[in-house]
């Protein structure tokens, strides 16, 4: 896009903390790179922000099988920080089977197995933007955003970052227990955008 669109990438690149946590990266939101000075209030009135959501049973399908591949070395992250508790957490998800991940990663432990939500920034990525695209119709839906904005081209996008390993279909990974506890623990979210098993 930026070839296309005469953009550029903001950050240009990724803002590390003094413990090694992730400040503002590629996927930070708007309200994260605004507080970090990357995006003024005064550069936030003339820009389109949009963002894309993805069905949660299909991202989490991906998000398990990009974990493995990471650790099998089918997945290079050159730029990853990997701390001490992401590679122990990374390494944990090889020895799972895709069910017992979502109840370790989703399930509180004890004799209620109350339900933990998503990591609370899945979504806020979608805060104050002013268009969401779905990943499911992506070109469909950033065709109508180029329309929006008044470009006369088209600009193809291309399948980038693909998970290694998985099948298409998402269903096919889960049990009728670990749908039940992505549905709880995505509830919010399938409710919002309107997204099913």
């Amino acid at each position: 896009m930026e070839a296309h669109l005469e953009g550029e990438s903001v950050p240009s690149e990724r803002v590390v903390g003094e413990d090694e946590s992730i400040l503002v990266a590629r996927h930070s939101n708007l309200p994260t790179l605004m507080r970090h000075g990357h995006v003024s209030q005064e550069e936030r009135s003339r820009l389109l922000v949009f963002t894309t959501v993805r069905n949660p049973f299909d991202h989490v399908v991906s998000t398990y099988f990009k974990r493995r591949a990471i650790v099998d070395g089918r997945l290079a992250r050159p730029n990853a920080i990997l701390t001490t508790r992401r590679v122990e957490s990374l390494e944990e998800s090889v020895k799972q089977t895709f069910e017992q991940w979502i109840l370790q990663r989703w399930r509180r432990p004890g004799p209620l197995g109350r339900f933990r939500g998503p990591v609370s920034w899945r979504y806020g990525h979608t805060k104050d933007v002013d268009q969401v695209l779905r990943f499911e119709q992506l070109q469909v839906d950033f065709d109508a955003l180029l329309a929006r904005v008044g470009y006369q081209g088209t600009i193809e996008l291309g399948l980038v970052n693909t998970t290694p390993g998985r099948e298409p279909d998402y269903r096919r990974y889960y049990t009728a227990r670990a749908q039940r506890h992505v549905e709880q623990a995505w509830r919010a979210e399938l409710d919002r955008y309107g997204y099913g098993f």
